[in-house]
């Protein structure tokens, strides 16, 4: 009975690390592309919008936060 017990919270834990891992390759897939298409725009463009150059690497990350929490 035990074994049965220890088997099904070893399956949980591969689940939630598969679950964990699935959710930080989507994370990093949107920031990666965020920050990409960001980055290519000249700095009158980035000024145009009202953004510099500095806030790039925040923008991606808000950007990336909303992408996996729906």
């Amino acid at each position: 009975m035990q074994t049965a017990l220890a088997n099904t919270l070893a399956v949980f834990d591969v689940t939630a690390v598969f679950a964990a891992l699935s959710r930080r390759w989507r994370y990093a897939r949107a920031y990666n592309r965020a920050f990409a298409e960001l980055n290519a725009l000249s700095g009158i463009e980035l000024a145009d919008m009202g953004l510099s150059r500095c806030m790039i690497s925040r923008l991606a990350h808000e950007k990336a936060r909303r992408s996996i929490t729906g």
